[in-house]
């Protein structure tokens, strides 16, 4: 790999005995792991390039085939790795939706005045939607990455043009 290395999934225990590995997906979008061709894993210290064999899904869960791990005992030590796949190799989302590893470190800025809110730490999913972990010195401010308040995100320029509700920029953790 030679960019920024993206998480896509998480594997979680070796299946049966070809070397299967039953795995976590990290993706909104995890009918596109059935796509890939190489990733690292990554376990700890241990760090390994393999082409991906191929990938099914059991239930909601992608199990990997992997060139090279092909009995239970060689895919056991791979419990608990991360897949990953270079940056520049994410397939392209649909207009207006964002990675979130993208978001993080952008400024957050309120929509009528441009005056700093804060930076975006996190993203944390929720049943109701993504929220932004934004923080301005010692104060955390979670606010809902939807449109109505997240009205504009500009990723060239590292800016989220906020147009909160009143009251909501006052919950923040003190």
């Amino acid at each position: 790999m030679t960019g920024k290395s993206i998480a896509v999934a998480r594997l979680l225990r070796a299946r049966g005995i070809k070397g299967e590995l039953v795995a976590e997906s990290l993706t909104s979008h995890p009918e596109r792991l059935e796509a890939l061709e190489r990733v690292t894993l990554e376990k700890g210290t241990k760090r390994a390039e393999f082409e991906v064999a191929r990938v099914w899904f059991h239930g909601d869960r992608p199990v990997f085939q992997f060139q090279g791990i092909s009995s239970m005992t060689d895919a056991e030590p791979w419990a608990g790795a991360e897949v990953l796949i270079d940056e520049a190799d994410r397939l392209p989302l649909p207009e207006g939706e964002y990675y979130f590893s993208d978001l993080i470190g952008c400024t957050a800025v309120r929509f009528d005045s441009g005056e700093p809110i804060g930076v975006v730490e996190d993203v944390e999913e929720y049943p109701a939607g993504a929220t932004l972990v934004v923080r301005s010195g010692k104060r955390e401010m979670l606010i809902p990455l939807a449109g109505a308040i997240c009205r504009e995100v500009d990723l060239v320029a590292r800016v989220i043009r906020v147009d909160p509700p009143e009251g909501l920029l006052e919950l923040a953790d003190v």
